[in-house]
């Protein structure tokens, strides 16, 4: 491996989130630390409420009150951030690309697709007006659309869901993010749906030198895709490692349990 490969590019120590309401407060992530080296692909997995989505939304800096998010350390993209002193609007969708589990959550129903890829270019200033039509196209293409004319000159609720999520990575990755989050990016789609998107997805990240931290439920995404894998559990990192060492030789009873539970549906 070349010292290239080998440059971290997210470096994370004591991590917590607690979410505060009427004076309980409910601990979502506990001390969690870790590392991520450039062009690693990383899955996070484990049940729902187990602290995935928090944990990767508050490196994003998408934890809003009564949320609260504490670190020791937090480094991301060699900018160690001290205090939450990190301008998350200025790296969100520039340096860091953000999949949210709901497109049309994320996409705004008034303005058509190419609008939506038009603010992103004026915020990041991406590209001139003579190459940014190309570009949309371009994007667009990237995730598997095969119209994309169409798609571009749609409203978001004139798509289909799968279709939908494909235009929200493609926004995502339209400024080529040095780190790319997804959370649970093909809840709700078919298999088949699901696994050309995925396959599109992996190829523009592995093409265009993206590290990605992708969360799910399902162990056969984590298990095809991943070079990486962290497995938690009631807001705590139980186990980490290589896909190797996780799904070959796993330690923890939680980590082992979870891959009895994946082969049995499968069987």
């Amino acid at each position: 491996m070349n010292k290239y490969n080998q440059e971290k590019i997210l470096d994370i120590k004591n991590l917590s989130v607690t979410y505060h309401s009427g004076g309980t407060i409910v601990p979502a992530v506990k001390n969690i630390s870790f590392s991520l080296q450039k062009n690693k692909m990383l899955g996070i997995i484990g049940e729902t409420g187990s602290g995935k989505s928090s944990l990767i939304r508050a490196v994003n800096g998408l934890i809003k009150y009564p949320g609260v998010t504490s670190f020791e350390e937090l480094d991301i993209l060699s900018k160690n951030g001290i205090d939450n002193t990190f301008d998350f609007s200025k790296m969100r969708g520039k340096e860091l690309g953000f999949i949210p589990q709901n497109p049309f959550g994320s996409l705004n129903p008034v303005y058509k697709i190419s609008k939506q890829f038009k603010f992103v270019n004026k915020k990041h200033k991406l590209f001139n007006k003579d190459q940014l039509g190309n570009e949309i196209i371009r994007a667009l293409t990237e995730v598997g659309i095969a119209d994309p004319e169409r798609v571009s000159n749609s409203y978001s609720f004139e798509l289909s869901g799968g279709m939908a999520q494909r235009v929200v990575i493609a926004l995502a990755c339209f400024a080529r993010p040095k780190l790319l989050f997804a959370d649970e990016p093909t809840t709700g789609l078919d298999v088949t749906v699901e696994r050309q998107l995925l396959d599109n997805f992996f190829t523009l990240v592995n093409n265009n030198d993206m590290t990605l931290i992708i969360v799910t439920h399902d162990l056969g995404i984590v298990a095809q895709y991943c070079n990486e894998a962290i497995v938690m559990y009631e807001g705590e990192i139980v186990e980490k490692g290589s896909i190797e060492k996780i799904f070959l030789n796993p330690e923890h009873v939680y980590t082992q349990k979870l891959i009895k539970a994946s082969s049995e549906e499968i069987s």
